[in-house]
């Protein structure tokens, strides 16, 4: 049972990100929103620490997974304005029942 929760788990963090996506892209999002947080996934990307070694199969890329949409849900939580998520959420889920 602990298997199937963990793929409901995987399929939120990846409509997550989709939301994310089509927030940042969207063209009523700030430019201050955009050029932060993609500054600050650069960087941490460029950054040698990881809190697992890349080096590790599988799990060495799944903090890098975990941590950049974390940081960016942060990010638009205090820059993109409320309605915009809401509609990407709107978006997302109804691109995913068709």
């Amino acid at each position: 049972m602990k298997f199937f929760q963990k793929i409901k788990d995987i399929d939120s963090i990846l409509r997550e990100i989709k939301i994310l996506y089509v927030a940042y892209t969207d063209r009523r999002t700030p430019r201050k929103a955009q050029v932060i947080a993609g500054v600050i996934i650069v960087l941490y990307f460029l950054d040698t620490f990881d809190v697992i070694p890349d080096f590790i199969p599988v799990f060495g890329i799944l903090d890098d997974v975990i941590v950049v949409p974390i940081v960016a849900a942060v990010i638009s939580r205090w820059f993109i304005p409320k309605n915009i998520l809401k509609e990407a959420r709107e978006r997302v889920i109804r691109e995913e029942q068709k």
